[in-house]
């Protein structure tokens, strides 16, 4: 309680800025939220709020607490418009994340009572938001919802309990495929993969970002490493067996993944990934074409 109150003290002189706050732990998703001073601690996830079943994508919250600075965005519920910032406090040398909604339906005067505005206004804001965390090219999600999502599903493996297991791709020779074939073909290879690996993992728990240039990371919910050998494998062997064509032009190409998973409670984003390219790495040594897991299946 003192923490809140000290929230409410500093941001007392803004009290016409927000309707809302809320003291949000972005990688449990749990919440604090005051509304007219009353004071709640929400049972669920902070995405609740929005009538979500699934964790915000664009979360800024996350953002806020990964690069240390303030971000900002339009999120709907129901018929509401809220103007919603998200900046890290630093109270007793511990960071928290406060977000400071603001209803802009009636004053920002961005929405009509009307159900065609309604729609247009969903699909605007999901537009906006889905151009922050996907990558322009492919599609998928790009290398900010990697640091942003990858987090949030080794706390959830480790708090239920559940393996995770994470994939890194690399297309091989994909330098002698912009050389031969030019950077259009080339960029046409890299969305007919992304889509490739896409329909080879389950949509609901699994999914897949461009980590860089022709890399990808592929991250497996409650999946062990056993099993994530047999999706590397499966998805390497559809790659080899495919040919893919534009106009008169023909491209076959391979790729070497890398797999690692949880081992203990004190794994991190970073050491997952950087396992999962170490092993990656030994692939790409040692003729490329293959998968290498961090232990012998």
């Amino acid at each position: 309680m003192d923490i809140i109150e000290q929230v409410k003290e500093r941001l007392s002189v803004f009290i016409n800025l927000y309707d809302i706050l809320r003291i949000i732990d972005p990688i449990k998703k749990k919440t604090i939220i005051i509304k007219d001073d009353h004071v709640e601690e929400l049972e669920g996830t902070c995405y609740g709020f929005w009538e979500r079943e699934e964790f915000c994508e664009n979360c800024i919250s996350m953002m806020a607490y990964i690069e240390n600075d303030t971000f900002v965005k339009i999120e709907n519920n129901e018929e509401k418009v809220f103007l919603v910032i998200a900046t890290p406090l630093i109270l007793e040398n511990n960071k928290y994340i406060v977000e400071i909604l603001k209803d802009i339906s009636q004053n920002g005067k961005i929405i009509a009572k009307t159900n065609n505005n309604e729609n247009f206004m969903e699909y605007f804001l999901n537009e906006m938001n889905e151009k922050i965390i996907k990558d322009e090219l492919t599609g998928i999600y790009n290398r900010r919802y990697i640091n942003e999502r990858l987090p949030v599903d080794i706390n959830n493996s480790i708090v239920k309990q559940c393996p995770l297991s994470v994939i890194m791709a690399d297309i091989d020779f994909f330098k002698d495929v912009n050389d031969n074939y030019g950077h259009l073909i080339g960029d046409k290879v890299l969305m007919d993969f992304a889509k490739l690996v896409q329909s080879s993992i389950r949509k609901n728990s699994d999914w897949v970002g461009r980590y860089g240039g022709e890399e990808f990371l592929i991250v497996l919910n409650n999946t062990d490493l056993e099993n994530a050998y047999k999706i590397s494998e499966k998805i390497r062997k559809l790659l080899e067996d495919t040919i893919f064509e534009y106009d008169n032009v023909k491209v076959k190409i391979t790729s070497s993944f890398g797999v690692d998973g949880l081992t203990n409670n004190k794994v991190n984003i970073q050491e997952l990934i950087s396992n999962a390219d170490k092993n990656l790495y030994k692939a790409k040594t040692n003729g490329r074409n293959k998968t290498i897991v961090s232990e012998v299946i």
